[in-house]
């Protein structure tokens, strides 16, 4: 791939093909000099663009890979256009030299194997105007379902949804263009080079870093977390209030409701910092279900039977009690010893009734989402 992407900017820089006045997209084809056929896709991503001649091109001419010269356009039209790229097995190489920016980089996602040069993609926030077409008061009613489509597109093609935390970082009417780095960190390319590995971004300290290595079995001591990057809320209650400031007693910026999908942006002692809905606010670590975290049904419970600040402790715990367990660290980076199963709420309040009636557990069992919850260690 990085071989192809070195014949494409040559072959680029002699066939310089300026993009077209039309703003609907075109396709032109071209071939390296070892034989491999490529399109170049040009102009605006429209809602009336009919990807049939692409389908029709890239069968007939044995199309190999794609590139891109396009300031992007219509969301929808990227993400139908990226899905066909997969869908025909193509991969997506993108040079320097011609822009792919917006929409763009997500039609850039379709590819099965990906390759870019460092500051040849451009993001910045959708807008939800130009995805749907709408006017300015309808726009607000389409902005959950344009992230929601995003988020699960991305995910879809192999990528980190995580990146969309730059996308919305920067206004409609500025561009951020992606380093080698951010494209290996976020699987925005797939045959990532030591070089690129070596300039990726380095861990922040606000993504919950491992603690200093001391005393036997590390590798459960110290185990390598995961990152909190997207997620779902899930309260008892149904709802939360996205606060303004990380603090309950902060202003409420919005209500909302479980189930609602959010990007998150930074992790601040036990707050996110999150995006949702245009929206940028504070939400506590217990209301959120974190999808790198332990993956479990939305409506499932744990019975929680105690928490230790040390792994040796929980183990000697689990040992003792007569009950089947699991132990899990949590988000406070406590030892949670808990039941090995989960159950539906009302299951789960029985069986915690039974355990405090027979005194299976010298501690008080609790029932909960466990949203803290972020790997399983036993």
């Amino acid at each position: 791939m990085m071989k192809k992407l070195y014949s494409l900017i040559i072959a680029l820089t002699i066939l310089w093909l300026p993009t077209p006045s039309k703003a609907a997209l075109t396709y032109k084809t071209s071939s390296l000099p070892d034989g491999a056929n490529f399109v170049i896709i040009q102009g605006s991503f429209e809602k009336s663009d009919d990807l049939s001649e692409f389908s029709k091109i890239a069968t007939s001419h044995s199309i190999a890979f794609v590139t891109f010269d396009s300031p992007g356009g219509q969301v929808f039209k990227a993400l139908e256009l990226g899905r066909l790229i997969r869908h025909l097995g193509l991969d997506t190489i993108q040079p320097r030299a011609t822009l792919c920016a917006s929409a763009c980089s997500l039609a850039f996602l379709g590819g099965v194997r990906r390759s870019a040069e460092a500051g040849s993609i451009g993001v910045h926030q959708a807008s939800v105007k130009s995805a749907y077409a709408l006017d300015a008061g309808e726009a607000a009613e389409g902005i959950q379902r344009l992230t929601g489509q995003i988020i699960a597109y991305v995910t879809e093609m192999g990528a980190d949804a995580a990146f969309l935390q730059i996308w919305l970082s920067y206004p409609s009417w500025d561009m951020r263009y992606l380093s080698s780095g951010e494209m290996t960190q976020y699987r925005i390319v797939t045959n990532a080079s030591a070089r690129q590995t070596m300039n990726a971004p380095k861990r922040r300290s606000d993504e919950l870093p491992p603690e200093p290595r001391s005393g036997p079995d590390n590798s459960l001591q110290n185990p390598s977390l995961p990152i909190a990057r997207t997620g779902q809320v899930r309260a008892l209650a149904g709802f939360i209030g996205l606060r303004e400031e990380a603090d309950e007693s902060s202003r409420t910026i919005s209500i909302l409701d479980n189930k609602s999908k959010v990007i998150i942006i930074k992790n601040s002692d036990n707050w996110y910092r999150i995006s949702y809905d245009g929206l940028i606010g504070y939400a506590h670590h217990n209301w959120i279900l974190v999808d790198q975290f332990v993956n479990v049904d939305f409506d499932s419970r744990y019975i929680q039977v105690a928490s230790f600040k040390n792994l040796n402790e929980a183990l000697s715990f689990k040992s003792r009690i007569n009950v089947p367990s699991s132990i899990y660290i949590s988000t406070n980076r406590a030892y949670i010893v808990a039941l090995e199963d989960t159950f539906d709420l009302h299951l789960g309040r029985k069986i915690l009734t039974n355990l405090k009636l027979k005194s299976n557990i010298p501690i008080k069992p609790i029932l909960t989402v466990g949203n803290t919850y972020i790997s399983k260690l036993y």
